[in-house]
C-alpha cells in the first residue's frame, strides 16, 4: 500500500510538470497593439526652406518646424508626405488640422496634405496628429514669401 501511494504521487507529480510545461510555459499575446512612437514628414515643393529653431524659439513660435515657401505667379502648391514610426503600427494613419487664412487652400488624404497659397505673406499652421490614441503631433508653420 505504501509503495502504491508513493508511486501514484510520483506519477501525478511528473504528469503535472508535463502539463504545466506544455500549457503554461508562457503567456502569448496575439495581435498586440503597436502604437505610433513618432511622426516623420517631408515637405515637397520647389525652393522650400527650413528655418532652424532653438527650443526657446519653438515655444515662442508655437511650432516644431518653420518653413519659408517661395511664392511665384498666381499660386504656389506644396505637399506634405507623412509616415509614422514604426511603420508596422497598428493604426498608421494621421490627421491634419489647418489654421489658414483665406486665399490658402488646404486638403489632405491618406497621410498626404496639399497646401496652395494664392497670395504671398500668408501664414499657415499645420498640425499633424496620430489617430491611434497616443495623440502624438507635429506643428508646422509655413510662410509664403516673395521668391528671392
Amino acid at each position: 500500500m505504501k509503495k502504491s501511494v508513493i508511486l501514484i504521487i510520483g506519477i501525478v507529480y511528473i504528469v503535472s510538470i508535463v502539463i504545466v510545461g506544455f500549457f503554461g510555459g508562457k503567456m502569448q499575446v496575439y495581435n498586440p497593439t503597436i502604437y505610433v512612437e513618432d511622426i516623420s514628414y517631408t515637405i515637397q515643393g520647389e525652393g522650400v526652406r527650413r528655418i532652424e529653431l532653438t527650443p526657446e524659439a519653438k515655444l515662442e513660435q508655437g511650432c516644431d518646424d518653420y518653413y519659408i515657401v517661395p511664392f511665384s505667379g498666381d499660386s504656389t502648391t506644396i505637399g506634405i508626405k507623412c509616415e509614422v514610426i514604426p511603420q508596422n503600427a497598428t493604426n498608421a494613419s494621421v490627421e491634419f488640422y489647418f489654421n489658414a487664412p483665406k486665399n490658402v487652400e488646404c486638403s489632405y488624404e491618406n497621410n498626404n496634405a496639399s497646401i496652395t497659397f494664392h497670395e504671398e505673406l500668408k501664414m499657415v499652421y499645420v498640425t499633424i496628429q496620430s489617430t491611434d490614441g497616443t495623440n502624438l503631433r507635429k506643428v508646422l508653420k509655413l510662410l509664403s514669401s516673395p521668391r528671392q
